[in-house]
């Protein structure tokens, strides 16, 4: 069942309170140690000029992936695009970098990767995904990011944000006085200063954010294609671009669509798009004017789908980096036989899951501190699991190819030798440096 009220996260402002009672004689004060995040900026023409190939890079951070005919592409937000040659997975290499200042997703069509640059759409040439070559740059087709808390790009101002800069501090304060209604309260979350956030050190918080011949792409892609039209989610809306002259993609319009929509997923003339309400499912039979024929609602939640034949699957989960309180985590079956009244078949309890595969009689889910989860569908709406693999820290999304599972976590690539229900086998990692 769905909440009635929507749940959102807040951050309370530091405040020294003093409540004077009579005479107060005895006095103390305390020091706690903060991070602080300090957004930093760049023009946007200055982002605009640092768009190029570079030779391979060292994987930092870890963001959205694609799979393109032999070649990986892993997301580095707001960086760019690494680009690796996977055609021997027990032996992954990194062989390029794709600089895109304020990239956040990708997609490809044909031989054309697509990517945001900040509010741009850039398209390069795969002709030979080792060198890709930046085929055309698009500009002011995409609305500016926000990143809570305050803060966004400013391309008339401060302009586009890079990241944030991470300092210690401490702060003095007197101690907390307690009154008949007063029993101490709680430790502040953050406090604003000269355009920093600031977070007590040992919290959780974290800065706002930010086979060959196949192309698969991650379930947590906010892109999708379907013929001559690119289809974008962002925020509520769902946005049209239409890319029949690839170097030229050309923006044709947003549809209204339920707020907080994270994720879309093309499948046979439908878009299935997770929101943290539900899934909305669209008929997309006529790619330029797709139609919203459902919704599939539950509990206020992340939520990536992926689908085969007539059966849906989804990940709700709850946590600090979806602003949802609770311990909601599941996985949810539903069948979509006639996609305009899907039905719940099976909810399966995990710990804390994100992204998800499904191929054949395989489905694979990321499962937070828990690990990955492999699960038999051959009998669809009745999933069940085979084995769990411990290793990757917090892995976010994942990809079935033929007989090999990659995963991409916090700290890298790992990719998995499994099929008919084998024993899944490590066959290669390429780790983050940013760990």
């Amino acid at each position: 069942m769905k909440h009635l009220v929507r749940v959102r996260s807040w951050v309370p402002l530091f405040a020294t309170v003093l409540l004077v009672q009579g005479c107060l004689k005895d006095h103390c004060s305390r020091t706690i140690r903060y991070k602080v995040y300090t957004p930093e900026y760049i023009p946007l023409s200055e982002a605009r000029a640092m768009v190029g190939t570079l030779g391979p890079t060292p994987l930092v951070a870890t963001g959205k992936i694609f799979y393109h005919d032999g070649y990986l592409f892993i997301g580095e937000p707001n960086k760019g695009i690494h680009v690796i040659d996977d055609r021997e997975p027990s032996r992954p290499a990194n062989v390029a970098f794709l600089r895109v200042p304020g990239n956040l997703d990708m997609t490809v069509s044909g031989e054309v990767l697509y990517a945001d640059s900040y509010v741009d759409m850039l398209s390069f040439d795969l002709s030979d995904p080792s060198r890709p070559r930046l085929l055309g740059h698009t500009p002011d087709v995409f609305p500016l990011h926000h990143y809570g808390y305050g803060f966004s790009d400013d391309p008339a101002g401060r302009g586009m944000l890079t990241g944030f800069k991470v300092t210690d501090t401490l702060i003095s304060n007197a101690c907390p006085v307690k009154s008949p209604g007063n029993t101490g309260g709680a430790e502040p979350g953050g406090v604003y200063d000269d355009g920093g956030y600031y977070t007590v050190s040992n919290s959780t918080a974290t800065p706002p954010g930010i086979a060959a011949g196949k192309s698969v792409g991650g379930s947590t892609s906010r892109f999708a294609v379907d013929g001559q039209y690119l289809y974008a989610v962002l925020n509520d809306s769902l946005r049209l671009y239409n890319i029949s002259v690839p170097s030229r993609p050309v923006y044709d319009r947003s549809i209204p669509v339920d707020p907080e929509i994270q994720t879309i997923f093309c499948y046979r003339g439908y878009l299935y798009m997770g929101s943290r309400d539900g899934v909305a499912i669209f008929d997309d039979s006529r790619p330029a004017n797709p139609v919203q024929v459902s919704i599939f609602e539950h509990i206020t939640s992340c939520d990536p789908v992926v689908v085969q034949n007539i059966t849906a699957y989804a990940t709700i989960r709850s946590g600090a980096s979806c602003h949802i309180q609770g311990t909601v985590n599941k996985l949810l079956v539903f069948s979509v036989y006639d996609p305009a009244r899907p039905r719940l078949a099976k909810e399966i309890e995990l710990t804390n899951p994100g992204g998800l595969a499904v191929s054949g009689d395989e489905l694979v889910v990321t499962d937070g501190k828990s690990g990955v989860r492999f699960l038999d569908v051959s009998e669809p709406s009745n999933p069940h699991l085979i084995a769990t693999v411990k290793g990757p820290d917090s892995p976010s999304d994942v990809i079935i190819l033929d007989s090999t599972v990659l995963v991409v976590a916090r700290d890298g690539l790992y990719q998995y030798q499994y099929k008919n229900g084998e024993s899944p086998r490590l066959l290669s990692r390429l780790g983050a440096s940013g760990t």
